[in-house]
């Protein structure tokens, strides 16, 4: 065994693939030093000695870390931890579960379990510009029945809107992160206009009981908009490409 192999912290197990291993030694080294995001990580020559793999496999890890997003490369600076990407996350759950509809049902599930929990504490935070930033996405949306199209920007941003002002980045991430999967969906399911309309009208009233201060009746219309939304994701078909 060489010296570089001797000095290694990691117990190297068997593989198929160098690079699977790696990958995994460079996550269990970015908690273990516990790096956050903007840290950098050392050379790909002092990795390799401490690991005791080739510089080669290190280049492999450090690639297939990058391509989940755990990483970036800066050219002549190094690699360094991302910051958290809701949108990768999104794109890639996206695809898994684009016809595993009981899988995405389980998760519009946890969704709908968070925001109804925490609204009652945002809507206190509300203020009436945010009363108006809600009214005015409302009215976009309703502007898209005339086409009749959906309304996936402003859907996610109204969600947004209600929740900002939490100042919990965790959830905000992890609704994020459900927005975008749940838009990806909706822009490839089949939707009637009925479906839409009833869909703003629910946005509508939500925001006119907020404004009213009846959070029971908004966490109400909430839970309806996302049984809604549970039967028509349930029954829709995707559309083909």
């Amino acid at each position: 065994m060489s010296k570089a192999r001797a000095k290694s912290p990691f117990l190297l197990i068997e593989t198929t693939s160098r690079s699977d291993l790696v990958e995994r030694q460079l996550r269990e080294y970015i908690m273990t030093n516990r790096l956050v995001p903007g840290h950098k990580l050392p050379s790909e020559t002092r990795l390799s000695s401490e690991f005791g793999v080739s510089r080669t496999a290190v280049r492999e890890g450090l690639k297939a870390l990058e391509a989940v997003g755990v990483i970036n490369t800066h050219q002549g600076k190094g690699h360094f931890v991302s910051q958290f990407d809701s949108a990768a996350l999104a794109d890639n759950l996206a695809i898994s579960l684009s016809l595993d509809r009981p899988s995405l049902l389980d998760i519009l599930g946890i969704r709908r379990t968070l925001e109804t929990g925490y609204l009652s504490r945002a809507a206190s935070l509300l203020v009436e510009n945010d009363f108006e930033a809600l009214e005015e996405l409302v009215f976009r949306m309703r502007l898209k029945l005339k086409k009749p199209t959906t309304f996936i920007q402003e859907d996610m941003e109204f969600h947004r809107v209600l929740f900002r002002k939490l100042n919990n980045s965790v959830l905000i991430n992890i609704l994020e992160v459900f927005w975008k999967l749940f838009g990806q969906i909706e822009e490839r399911s089949e939707h009637s206009v009925d479906q839409l309309t009833e869909a703003v009208n629910q946005h509508k009233a939500i925001v006119t009981a907020l404004r009213k201060g009846n959070i029971s009746r908004a966490e109400n219309l909430l839970q309806v908009h996302f049984r809604d939304a549970e039967r028509r994701i349930a029954k829709t078909k995707t559309k083909t490409p």
